[in-house]
């Protein structure tokens, strides 16, 4: 789990948690963001906020070369859930 000291994580904020269930071709991995951690697992999660379907274009995301506005209207992930978490998915996962 990554943690909010890690230099990965400093400057970025956080209320309450939010869970992120991704699906990347055939993997399923789940994240719960809180306001100290990130923690992510394989497999589904019992009740995700928002969960998004990609593949390793995620990455562009990521790494801040493409908006999640124009990733999602370029057809690049599909999402359903909450799209504010979706517009905050870079914040929490840059690499």
């Amino acid at each position: 789990a990554h943690r909010w000291g890690d230099a990965a994580w400093t400057g970025r904020t956080l209320a309450g948690s939010v869970v992120y269930e991704l699906h990347l071709g055939d993997l399923v991995v789940n994240a719960r963001v809180t306001a100290g951690a990130v923690d992510v697992r394989t497999g589904p999660a019992d009740t995700p906020d928002l969960v998004v379907r990609t593949d390793r274009r995620i990455k562009a995301v990521m790494a801040g070369e493409v908006t999640p506005a124009a990733a999602l209207g370029d057809g690049l992930v599909s999402i359903d859930g909450d799209r504010a978490a979706w517009d905050r998915f870079p914040r929490y996962f840059a690499i």
